[in-house]
């Protein structure tokens, strides 16, 4: 849940551009976000992202441990556990 964290520590915008970045970033084996069999692993990832961003800016979480928040998160179903599914 690195985009909370960040947003915690950088603010909101840096938050997003380092890890939507992230996810377009090129790699040794490859662009990763970009070619049609990674699309879905990358919706998956940015939508993950906002939801990190989104749970840093809530003042609801404010004297909540990280660690308690992400696992909210989790039993909520919040988080994306797999890649979406786009249909063709």
């Amino acid at each position: 849940m690195g985009s909370y964290l960040l947003v915690k520590k950088y603010g909101v915008d840096v938050a997003k551009e380092i890890t939507d970045g992230h996810e377009r970033t090129s790699f040794p084996l490859g662009y990763i976000g970009l070619d049609d069999d990674n699309r879905e692993s990358e919706l998956q990832d940015l939508y993950n992202n906002r939801v990190g961003r989104d749970a840093a800016m809530n003042k609801k979480n404010k004297n909540l441990k990280t660690a308690d928040i992400i696992m909210k998160l989790y039993q909520e179903g919040k988080l994306q556990h797999s890649p979406f599914v786009l249909k063709r």
